[in-house]
């Protein structure tokens, strides 16, 4: 008989718990209670320390979107690169990592936008506090960054249509945040250019 709790043989190994999907759960929990620098601890930890390409897959889109959240563009520009820089590499199956980790970025900033929103800012008002400029400015280069990315992707072949969605979609942001009117001149031509093209 064996004793609650116990196992035997391979039925151990079958029923023993993955401490990388413990440690995702848990960074769930965290991100969900508004503990972000913990909950990027674990993601960043699981990152480490799989091989498992889907566990790092899923880890690195969690941190997507707590590092957006958290207003940390300079982490989640450097994972959407890698995601970037690895579809170059790697094709198939990287290149719908990359799409998964621009749409969660994509995700993430409308997410910051309702945030203003929530509070009764308008993120192209031209009259914002030194604060919410300087945290628009950044999230306006994240942006750029993804769209210098769809360019790029939708000139390789079987890929454009894909890359012209997510251009059209990035540009729409952006064309929301525009600085003045020059700068929405520039991107509204930008945005029609790729509506026609797709």
């Amino acid at each position: 008989v064996v004793a609650l709790g116990q196992a035997t043989g391979s039925s151990e190994d079958a029923s023993a718990p993955n401490p990388a999907l413990q440690k995702i759960e848990r960074a769930r929990a965290l991100a969900a209670v508004h503990q972000l620098q913990p909950a990027a601890v674990e993601l960043e930890n699981v990152r480490a320390s799989v091989n498992d390409v889907t566990l790092r897959n899923v880890a690195t889109l969690m941190l997507l979107g707590i590092y957006l959240e958290d207003g940390n563009y300079s982490r989640s520009q450097s994972l959407l690169e890698e995601a970037y820089q690895a579809r170059g590499a790697q094709k198939d199956e990287s290149i719908r990592t990359y799409f998964a980790a621009a749409g969660q970025t994509i995700n993430g900033i409308r997410s910051h936008l309702a945030r203003y929103r929530s509070y009764g800012i308008n993120p192209s008002d031209t009259n914002l506090p030194a604060e919410a400029n300087t945290d628009l400015d950044r999230v306006r280069g994240l942006l750029e960054r993804i769209i210098v990315q769809a360019q790029d992707i939708s000139k390789e072949a079987g890929r454009s249509y894909d890359a012209l969605a997510l251009l059209e979609d990035v540009l729409g942001i952006r064309l929301q945040l525009a600085r003045n009117d020059e700068d929405h001149a520039r991107w509204q031509t930008e945005y029609l250019t790729a509506r026609e093209k797709m």
